[in-house]
This record gives C-alpha cells, structure tokens and sequence, in this order.
C-alpha cells in the first residue's frame, strides 16, 4: 500500500442564458473552490494489463466560495460539532471514509472502472444535485504514453468522459520535466470542453418533482469551456501515481 494525495484549485465563471415560456433571462455565478483528498491505496489485484486497488480515503478538505452563499472550509479531521454546513458536509462524506473506493486502471495510467460505497451517489445529493461528484476520476491519474520518453519531451492524450449523459472532453499535453530518486515529475496543460448539451431531459424529474410545466421550462442547454494545468508525482518502481495538483479555469 501507499499514500496517494489530490489537491484541486477551481475557479469557474458562468454565464447564463434561460429560455423559459418567456423572455430570455440572464444571469451569471462566479465560484471558487479548493479541494483535497488523502487516500491510502492498496493493491487488490494485478493481472495482465490491468490493476485493481482500494483507496481508502483518510481525509477530506474542502472550500469554497460563492456569491450569496455561506462560505464553505471543511476539514475532515477538524469537524465543529454544532455547524451546520461541517455536519452537512461530513454527512455527505461519511460513506467513503468508512469504506474504499474501488478502481480499476490499465498500466498506462487510464481508468477503466470506479466502485464506491453502496449509498454514496446519495449520500452526496447535497453537493452534486443527486448526482456523484466523484465519476470521471481520470483527472486523478496521469495517461501515460505507449512509448519510452526522455526528460523534456512532451505526448498529447484526449479523453472522453461521460457522466448521467453529459460528456466532457479533455485535451492534454503531458512533458516529463523531472526523473529523480526513483520518482518521475510529469507537467500537463490542456483544455476541457462541454459541447452544448440539452439538460431538459436530464433534469426532467427534477421538474416533475417541483410541479413545473414543460412550457415553464422549454429549453436549458448548457457548454463550458476550461482550461486545466498541474503536476502529477509517478513512484517509477510501481508505476503508480503518489500525488497530483490540478488547477481549472
């Protein structure tokens, strides 16, 4: 087994434009977000190309800001018993501080399959509307390439990542920069694009739930466009991913 840590800083401006039964309206939301987990990983499985291993996340750190929102500074390990906002939170991380996370990736670094807890895309209703904040976990490891690589040169992988319909597609140029002490420093930049997706379907029941007319509601689409950069920490005798930072615009 082995330590493994993800630190993530997230700034997101959005505009918006609604199409309801009548006028357009606009509006916009800036946030900001910071997020950490620390896991401990161990090796269930290993055969062939692929590998199986258990993440057992020990913490969870989490903050955001929004306007017109309370600010958000989680912590795991320091929650103040009486917040609201901290029990909320650790409610809705509970289930994956109890038990591992299950995934499956090939030896070049691609995720093939997550598991997690029974009750976790529930339990985190209140932070990704009903939906698992966690699917497309790609971004916690690096893709390496097919082919050796020297210090200094650079390879490019797209992805694909779909989650409850909506797809995202991700962009990345990696550069090995570093190879000492048995561990390998990768750089990435790259770019993260949402084509326009129609969301009416998707949250349909969500409109059912609230007694909405369709004509209430014609039309909600929905892109983004991002730009991602970070570093990723590869221990050289096991292959394996020990840390990684990302930043999202």
């Amino acid at each position: 087994s082995y330590s493994y840590s993800l630190d993530m800083d997230m700034d997101m401006s959005m505009g918006i434009d609604m199409m309801t039964g009548g006028p357009t309206e606009e509006g916009g939301m800036d946030m900001d977000m910071e997020f950490s987990i620390y896991t401990t990983v161990s090796i269930d499985e290993a055969k062939g190309e692929e590998i199986v291993m258990a993440n057992q996340v020990d913490s969870v750190r989490m903050g955001m800001t929004m306007p017109g929102m309370p600010a958000v500074a989680f912590n795991s390990n320091r929650v103040k018993q009486g917040d609201m906002m901290d029990m909320m939170m650790m409610e809705s991380f509970k289930t994956i501080l109890e038990a591992p996370i299950m995934n499956t990736m090939d030896i070049y670094g691609n995720v093939k399959e997550f598991t997690f807890p029974e009750g976790f895309s529930e339990g985190t209703g209140g932070l990704g509307g009903g939906s698992n904040p966690f699917e497309g976990m790609q971004s916690m490891y690096g893709i390496y390439p097919d082919h050796k690589v020297s210090v200094g040169e650079t390879w490019k992988i797209e992805t694909e990542m779909i989650n409850n319909g909506v797809t995202l597609d991700l962009h990345n140029v990696y550069t090995l920069i570093s190879v000492e002490k048995g561990i390998a420093k990768i750089k990435f930049t790259g770019k993260m694009v949402m084509p326009e997706t129609d969301f009416s379907e998707i949250v349909k029941e969500e409109i059912e739930a609230e007694q909405l007319n369709e004509e209430e509601l014609a039309e909600l689409k929905m892109e983004m466009a991002g730009i991602i950069t970070g570093s990723l920490s590869v221990d050289l005798k096991t292959g394996m991913p020990i840390s990684s930072k990302n930043s999202i615009e």
